[in-house]
This record gives C-alpha cells, sequence and structure tokens, in this order.
C-alpha cells in the first residue's frame, strides 16, 4: 500500500511560472508608461502656465510679446529640468518598491523565489539540474547573508560578544558575500 501522491506546489510548474514572471514583468511596463504620462502632463502644465500668466500680465506691444516668448522658452526649460528629475526619482521609487517586493517574496515564499531563479537560468538556456542547483546554492547563502547581518544589526550581539566573535561574523558575511557575487557572475555567463 503506497500512501497519497504528493502534489507539486504550484510554483514549481514550468507553465506557472513563466506566466508569473509574465505577470511581474507586465506591472513593471506598466509603472513606466503611467510615468512617462505624468511627465508628459508635469511637462505641458508648467509650460502652458507659464505662458498664460506671463502674456496676460503683458500687453499686446512686441516687447511684451517677446517678454510671453522668453518666458515660454524659459518654462520649458525648467520644466524640462524638473521634469527629468521628478521622472528619474520616481523610476528609482519603483524599482525600489519592486526590489523590496522580491525581497518580501524571498522571504515569504522563499521555494518559489528559488524556483523562479532556476526557471530563468533555464530560459537564458543553462540545463535544468545545474539551474536548480544554482538557484538552491543561491538561496542557501543569501539565508546566510540574512542571518549575519541580523547578528550584525543586533546592537545587544554586538556590543557584548568578544571582539573576535564579531570580527568572525564580519568575515563570514563578507565570505558568503564574495561566494554570492562569483556565483551571480556565473549565471550572467549564461544569459
Amino acid at each position: 500500500m503506497s500512501g497519497p501522491v504528493a502534489q507539486q506546489p504550484e510554483y514549481l510548474d514550468r507553465e506557472w511560472l513563466r506566466q508569473h514572471i509574465d505577470e511581474e514583468r507586465r506591472a513593471s511596463d506598466l509603472l513606466g508608461e503611467i510615468r512617462e504620462a505624468l511627465f508628459g502632463m508635469q511637462d505641458g502644465i508648467v509650460s502652458t502656465l507659464a505662458v498664460v500668466t506671463a502674456v496676460g500680465a503683458a500687453t499686446g506691444d512686441r516687447y511684451h510679446v517677446l517678454i510671453a516668448g522668453i518666458a515660454s522658452a524659459l518654462a520649458g526649460v525648467f520644466s524640462m529640468a524638473a521634469g527629468e528629475y521628478l521622472s528619474s526619482k520616481s523610476q528609482r521609487e519603483i524599482y525600489d518598491a519592486q526590489i523590496e517586493g522580491e525581497r518580501e517574496e524571498v522571504v515569504d515564499r522563499p521555494d518559489e523565489s528559488e524556483a523562479e531563479v532556476a526557471y530563468m537560468l533555464q530560459e537564458e538556456g543553462l540545463p535544468e539540474e545545474s539551474a536548480k542547483r544554482i538557484a538552491a546554492e543561491i538561496a542557501r547563502i543569501e539565508g546566510e547573508i540574512g542571518k549575519a547581518n541580523a547578528k550584525l544589526r543586533n546592537e545587544s550581539f554586538v556590543s557584548r560578544a568578544p571582539a573576535a566573535v564579531v570580527d568572525q561574523e564580519r568575515a563570514r558575511l563578507a565570505g558568503f558575500t564574495s561566494t554570492l557575487d562569483k556565483l551571480r557572475e556565473q549565471a550572467r555567463r549564461f544569459s
């Protein structure tokens, strides 16, 4: 008599992983398009307000029209500068939010996250077993890095442990970080 066959988790299914990663990429693209639309609206509004204000304050003679033209040109320059700054800032905020979401996924659903990495490596041409092995090793090392960081952020540990123990933990963190960087570089060579 054999027991019930355990069904593999959804996140190990290649089709589910493909769809899941495609959804994440679509969400990222949509946020980029929204950012561009907002950039264009900000630029147009600032320029229009500057021209309307300058012309409204001036009369109909050439001098005042010239002032309106200069004001419009300056408004465009300032608008583009401010728009670019806000665009870059909002893009950075989007990336930061996406990175934080992925970090939460790694903590909340580490097996799913590991499966995603293996899937992406396979999509880049790495054989399935190698991709799974590298993804598992990356996940293991990231876990160790998380533990070491937690210890080193713990003021009680840092202040009460002997300096040699704290230095040893810093060395462990540096070693794990170096190993992770090497693994990631190896994985990049396949892409």
